[in-house]
């Protein structure tokens, strides 16, 4: 099944986008804070492999993974 279109949904507090590579210092600042790369529960690429992390995840999406 392909990917529903991009959308962004804007509520008061939080707007929901899909990713893109504008994304990556706004990503890279809230990984770095506490250090969530390095907690065994999550998945949060490090500040280091943010672009990296995204251009994989981009990928993955355009082939419709």
């Amino acid at each position: 099944m392909p990917w529903p279109e991009d959308a962004t949904l804007k509520g008061e507090i939080v707007t929901i986008a899909p990713l893109e590579h504008a994304h990556a210092d706004d990503l890279k600042e809230a990984t770095s804070d506490g250090e969530l790369h390095r907690l065994w529960y999550t998945t949060a690429p490090s500040a280091e492999t943010m672009t990296k992390d995204i251009d994989g995840r981009l990928a993955l999406r355009k082939a419709g993974s």
